[in-house]
C-alpha cells in the first residue's frame, strides 16, 4: 500500500503539472482577494510552492495560485477587450532601456511571431504582456 500510495502522489503531481503548464502562454485572472482586486496577466511559467501546489508566474511579475484561477482565455481575445481603455505599462522590448508607454487602445494586432501589441493613439504600440494599469479613457 505504502508503493501505491506513492505512486498516487507521483501521477497527481504530474497531472497538476501537465494542466498549469497547458496555461503558459494564455491570459489568466483570479479570484478577488480580500482587497476586490483581480490578479491578471500571460502566464509566463510555472512553479511550485513548498507544499507541492502549482503558482502560475505572470509576465507583470505577479503570481497567481492555480486554485485561484478564474479565468483562462487567448491573450489577443483579451487584448480585444482593451479598445477605448487607457493603459500604461513598460515596454521592455529594448532590454536594456525599457521605456514607460501609455495611451488609449485604439487596435490589436498579433506579430507573425504570435506576440499581441495594442495600438496605441499616440501612434506607439506596446506589448500585451508588458501592461501594467487598465483605466477608463478620461479618467
Amino acid at each position: 500500500s505504502t508503493t501505491l500510495a506513492e505512486s498516487l502522489r507521483v501521477l497527481s503531481g504530474e497531472q497538476r503539472f501537465g494542466s498549469a503548464s497547458s496555461l503558459i502562454g494564455q491570459f489568466v485572472t483570479g479570484l478577488a482577494d480580500e482587497n476586490g482586486i483581480h490578479q491578471s496577466g500571460i502566464v509566463e511559467a510555472i512553479r511550485f510552492s513548498d507544499d507541492g501546489r502549482p503558482v502560475l508566474q505572470l509576465s507583470n511579475g505577479g503570481e497567481l495560485p492555480l486554485e485561484q484561477l478564474a479565468r483562462v482565455e487567448p491573450p489577443s481575445r483579451a487584448a480585444e477587450a482593451l479598445i477605448g481603455q487607457a493603459v500604461a505599462g513598460l515596454d521592455r522590448r529594448n532590454r536594456k532601456e525599457p521605456a514607460m508607454a501609455e495611451g488609449v487602445v485604439v487596435g490589436v494586432r498579433t506579430e507573425p511571431s504570435g506576440e499581441v501589441l495594442l495600438e496605441l493613439d499616440t501612434g506607439n504600440d506596446l506589448r500585451f504582456r508588458d501592461v501594467i494599469t487598465v483605466t477608463p479613457a478620461g479618467t
